[in-house]
């Protein structure tokens, strides 16, 4: 997405929570999530859509449960088996 305006939805997590869920409204290519509402916000940003993905360090695991066998370990890195705990 170089110019126009993400499209957006509201989904709900087995948790009860909501996240908005914005993509390109041309390609449907996710770009991020974030709560919803006015608060403080942190963006998830969807790797994929990200160029300098070498650059990017891991500093957090979330959603550890679902980790795939063959992605290896990150023992040094601070995990959650599910989302970022509030």
């Amino acid at each position: 997405l170089l110019s126009g305006t993400l499209k957006e939805y509201v989904k709900t997590a087995e948790s009860g929570r909501q996240r908005v869920q914005s993509f390109c409204p041309e390609c449907g290519t996710p770009i991020y999530s974030t709560r919803p509402g006015d608060g403080p916000k942190v963006h998830a940003l969807r790797l994929g859509s990200i160029v300098q993905r070498d650059a990017l360090v891991p500093k957090l695991q979330i959603w550890r449960r679902s980790a795939r066998p063959w992605l290896g370990t990150l023992a040094a890195i601070p995990a959650h088996e599910k989302g970022v705990p509030i």
